[in-house]
């Protein structure tokens, strides 16, 4: 009775010496296996050797993809309101000395602008 394998691994199965033994084992007892791996420049998308099946995919899920985007608006939200610090750091880090006035933290000028417009700020202040 042969038995369908997967297996998942988190690479391009190039040079994962231990994947492959085990996979080709397998395929030489008789069982149908795939192995799932990741699509990189150098590697091809579907791969057949010494008897397995080897399919990679692009390493992109939704999830991450959700996240670029959100980083991305929240990035141009917050060079569009100017609350983008634009001082360098070096300017009062090395003096020793409080931060000079107009310099704070973006999130305690957000919370200036939400105490002028009768709004509360939700949290910590840094």
């Amino acid at each position: 009775m042969s038995l369908k394998v997967c297996m998942f691994v988190y690479n391009e199965v190039i040079h994962d010496a231990r994947v492959l033994k085990e996979a080709k084992t397998l395929a030489d007892a008789g069982h149908h296996v795939r192995v799932i791996a990741i699509l990189s420049e150098d590697t091809v998308a579907y791969e057949e050797r010494d008897g397995f099946k080897i399919l990679r995919s692009t390493l992109d899920p939704i999830h991450h993809r959700f996240l670029r985007l959100l980083s991305f608006v929240a990035t141009r939200a917050r060079k569009l309101i100017g609350l983008e610090d634009k001082r360098p750091l070096q300017d009062y880090v090395s003096t020793g000395l409080e931060k000079p006035a107009g310099t704070e933290s973006p999130q305690r000028r957000l919370a200036t602008m939400s105490t002028h417009q009768g709004l509360s700020w939700p949290g910590r202040l840094v």
